[in-house]
């Protein structure tokens, strides 16, 4: 792999271990539909990556198969943050991410691109103390692919010598829309996807740096 200008990453299931408190916090949102509540927790784990409010949508759209009614959408996001952002500040680091962004800052640009609200994700990304690894941190509203292209127009980054790593499809969609290079944080649930896609897979970031060379 040639020196890479830049290393983009997702954030939950990347750095932190936080993808299981989002799947709980999911499951508790829509408990309230308790015929609906396993269907709705289905769709969320098959489609990591995806903004949380295109899922409240799929929730009362596909699954109630009614409108989505007026203030839902706030209400469900403002529930969301409230049952992640504690328990998120808390959870451990994904092995070696932390080393890997202590050796690495210096070395390229990092960010961070993730379908958090952008606002909490700047907010977690402060609170636990990662801003200055971080060169930019970029969430929705604008999907994972838009920001990955207006970071690599406005930087004069060559695609190809850019990595994103992440852990869902949405993240491998996104990277390959941008020709950008990606690799997977391979967990049991996608490792059927990324072996039919020839992905390169790691199970953790401790081994990072030596596939990421900065000269």
């Amino acid at each position: 792999m040639p020196r890479a200008q830049a290393v983009f990453l997702d954030f939950d299931g990347v750095v932190l271990e936080s993808v299981g408190i989002k799947t709980e916090a999911f499951r508790e949102l829509f408990s309230v539909s308790p015929e609906h509540v396993e269907a709705a927790v289905r769709y969320h784990v098959e489609n990591g990556g995806v903004p949380r409010r295109e899922k409240f949508r799929y929730f009362y759209e596909e699954l109630l198969r009614r409108p989505v009614p007026e203030g839902a959408m706030d209400r469900l996001d403002a529930e969301f943050s409230r049952l992640v952002v504690r328990k998120i500040l808390a959870c451990p680091f994904v092995p070696g991410a932390r080393e890997f962004l202590e050796s690495s800052a210096g070395a390229f640009p990092l960010f961070v691109v993730s379908a958090t609200p952008e606002p909490e994700l700047r907010r977690i990304v402060e609170a636990r103390g990662l801003a200055r690894f971080f060169a930019g941190v970029y969430g929705s509203p604008l999907g994972k692919a838009e920001n990955l292209r207006r970071v690599v127009a406005e930087r004069g980054f060559e695609p190809g010598r850019c990595v994103f790593v992440g852990d869902a499809a949405a993240d491998f969609e996104a990277s390959r829309a941008v020709g950008l290079r990606f690799i997977a944080r391979d967990t049991p649930e996608m490792a059927s996807r990324w072996a039919a896609e020839g992905v390169l897979r790691i199970p953790d970031l401790s081994g990072l740096s030596k596939l990421v060379p900065a000269s």
